[in-house]
C-alpha cells in the first residue's frame, strides 16, 4: 500500500506539524499522568496484526519509542499549492478493469436491482486513489514554541486511527493510494481544492471533509464527476440532494428520532408518551419528526399522535407545570428533544423529579448531548430512568478495543480519542468495501452490515418520497446513510449500552 501526501502551502510545514506533534499532541505521557483509568498494568508490549485471525496479536519486542506518523513528498503527483490551475483529469488511470469478472474473487457483480436509482456502473482496480480531507490547520502550527493548534488535535486523532487501519488494509493485501489534504477547515480552500487539484479529480474515493459546509462542496463536486464520498462527521440531513455518490457515517437527526420512537412504542403505551420541547421553531418542527416515525412505525396514518408539551421559552423554568402530564399508577415517558440550552434540560429534569409521587414511575428519553453537559446533576439522571441515543459507544473492555488503545498509545504516545476510533473503523470498513465493490462500492454497502469497535455500519439508501420519478420510473436516491445508533441507559451513574 503507498502512503502519500498533499501539503498546502508547503511540504515543510506540514511535515514540521507531524515532527512536532511527536512531542507535543502524540507525545510519551508524563510518568505521573495515568495513561488508563479502565485497569491497573493496562499497558502491554506490542502488537502485531494478524490477517488470518484478523485481531492485534501481542509480541515478545515492545517498542521504545512511539511511532509518528511519517509523512514524505509524492514523487508520483506533483505537490499541491493553491495557485495551481491545472486540467482537471479524469478518473481513468489506463489500469482498470471490467467489472465482470471480479479480479478479486472470479465472481461478477450481480446485476443492482430496477427502481433503485443505480445508474453508474462500477470498475475494479488494483489499486485505488484515496483522498482523505481533513483539517489539520498546519497554518496554525507554531514551531517556534513547539505549539499544536487546538482545532488540530481532531484531525491529528483521526489520522492517527486511520494509520492502524491501513497497516490492517496493507495486511488482507488492500491497495489504497492515500493522499491527504488540509483543508485549514476553511471553504475556500475547499472549493479551491475541488476546483484545481488534480488529486482530487483523479480520486476513486473521497473521505471527508469535517465542516458540513465543506462537505456540501465536496458531495456538489462529487456528484457531477460520479466519485463517492463518505462524510465522517456531519451529521446534517440537508447536505446533498439527490445524490447517490454521498455516504453518510453519522446518522442524522432523523435516524435518532426512530430509533427513540422505536424503542419507547415497544415498551410503552402511545398514551403514556409526552413530548417535550420549548416554543421555539426547530423544537417545534421536531415534534412532527417523531409524530410522523409513530406513524411510519405502526404504519398506521389514524394512529392517535403523542401528547405534546410546548413550553413558553420565556417562562420561568423553575415552575414548569409537568405534573398534569404525569400518569397516576402509570410509567410516564417524558421524550425531551433538545439539546441547546442545559439550563432548561436540567430544570425539567428536576421538576419532574419534584412532580412525581414515589409511586410513580417516570421515563425520560434525551439526546446524544446530553452526555457532555458538564452542570446537570446527574442524580436526575440515575432517579428517572434515563435514556439518550449515540452514534459513539465503545466497549473498553472488549478484546479490540483494548488491542486498539494499546496499539495507538505504541504508535502515538497519548490515548485515543473519539476522533481515533472513527478514523480507524472508517478507513477499515470503507477500505474493505471499496476492494469489495469497485469505484462505486456504496452500491454494494446496504447487504455489507459491519460491526466495529465505536459503532454498528448499517448503510441504506435513503429516498426522498417528495422528489418525482425519475425518466425511467425510478425512486432517485437521495444518499446513503448509516442507520444505527446505539440506545445508553443511564445506571450505576455511569451510560451503559442497551442490547
Amino acid at each position: 500500500m503507498k502512503l502519500s501526501q498533499n501539503i498546502i502551502p508547503t511540504v515543510a510545514m506540514l511535515c514540521c506539524l507531524f515532527l512536532f506533534s511527536s512531542c507535543d499532541m502524540f507525545k510519551s505521557v508524563p510518568k505521573e499522568e495515568k495513561v488508563y483509568d479502565e485497569a491497573p498494568g493496562e499497558i502491554r508490549g506490542g502488537k502485531v496484526y494478524n490477517p488470518t485471525t484478523q485481531q492485534e496479536e501481542d509480541v515478545a519486542d515492545i517498542p521504545t519509542d512511539p511511532d509518528t506518523i511519517d509523512w514524505r513528498r509524492n514523487t508520483e503527483v506533483p505537490p499541491i499549492r493553491s495557485d495551481r490551475n491545472d486540467t482537471q483529469t479524469g478518473n481513468n488511470d489506463g489500469n482498470e478493469t471490467p467489472i465482470n469478472p471480479n479480479p478479486n474473487t472470479g465472481e461478477t457483480t450481480p446485476d443492482r436491482p430496477t427502481g433503485t436509482g443505480y445508474t453508474v456502473p462500477t470498475t475494479m482496480k488494483s489499486t485505488y486513489e484515496v483522498v482523505m480531507m481533513l483539517p489539520f490547520v498546519t497554518s496554525r502550527f507554531s514551531p517556534v514554541d513547539n505549539t499544536i493548534y487546538s482545532k488540530s488535535e481532531w484531525a491529528l486523532q483521526y489520522y492517527g486511527g486511520a494509520k492502524i487501519a491501513l497497516e490492517k488494509l496493507r495486511a488482507e493485501n488492500i491497495n489504497l493510494n492515500i493522499k491527504v489534504i488540509d483543508t485549514e477547515g476553511d471553504a475556500e480552500k475547499v472549493k479551491r481544492e475541488i476546483r484545481e487539484n488534480p488529486v482530487v479529480a483523479a480520486a476513486d474515493v473521497i473521505i471527508g471533509p469535517y465542516r458540513s459546509i465543506n462537505v456540501r462542496a465536496v458531495a456538489e463536486y462529487a456528484k457531477s464527476r460520479n466519485i463517492p464520498v463518505v462524510s465522517p462527521y456531519s451529521a446534517s440531513s440537508n447536505i446533498t440532494m439527490d445524490n447517490a455518490q454521498m455516504v453518510q457515517v453519522r446518522p442524522t437527526l432523523q435516524t435518532h428520532i426512530d430509533a427513540i420512537t422505536e424503542h419507547a412504542l415497544k415498551n410503552h403505551r402511545a398514551e403514556d408518551i409526552v413530548l417535550v420541547v420549548r416554543d421555539k421553531p426547530e423544537e417545534l418542527a421536531r415534534l412532527r419528526l417523531f409524530q410522523k416515525a409513530q406513524q411510519q412505525i405502526v404504519r398506521n396514518d389514524s394512529v392517535a399522535p403523542f401528547r405534546e408539551f410546548v413550553i413558553d421559552d420565556e417562562e420561568n423554568y423553575d415552575n414548569i407545570p409537568v405534573r398534569q402530564y404525569m400518569s397516576a399508577g402509570r410509567n410516564t415517558v417524558f421524550i425531551i428533544p433538545t439539546w441547546a440550552n442545559e439550563v432548561f434540560v436540567n430544570s425539567i429534569l428536576r421538576q419532574i423529579e419534584i412532580a412525581r409521587t414515589q409511586f410513580q414511575r417516570v421515563t425520560v428519553y434525551g439526546m446524544p448531548q446530553w452526555q457532555e453537559y458538564a452542570n446537570t446533576d446527574y442524580d436526575y439522571y440515575e432517579k428517572l430512568n434515563v435514556f439518550v441515543t449515540s452514534s459513539f459507544y465503545v466497549d473498553k473492555f472488549s478484546d479490540n478495543s483494548r488491542n486498539f488503545r494499546q496499539t495507538f498509545y505504541d504508535r502515538h504516545g497519548v490515548r485515543a480519542e473519539e476522533a481515533a476510533y472513527l478514523g480507524h473503523d472508517v478507513t477499515l470498513y470503507f477500505g474493505r468495501q471499496i476492494h469489495k465493490g469497485g469505484t462505486q462500492f456504496q452500491q454494494i454497502l446496504p447487504e455489507n452490515p459491519a460491526t466495529m469497535m465505536h459503532t454498528k455500519f448499517q448503510f441504506e439508501p435513503i429516498f426522498d418520497t417528495n422528489q418525482a420519478l425519475s425518466a425511467e420510473n425510478e425512486t432517485v436516491i437521495e444518499r446513503f446513510e448509516n442507520r444505527y445508533v446505539h440506545l445508553l441507559r443511564f445506571t450505576d451513574y455511569q451510560w451503559k449500552k442497551v442490547e
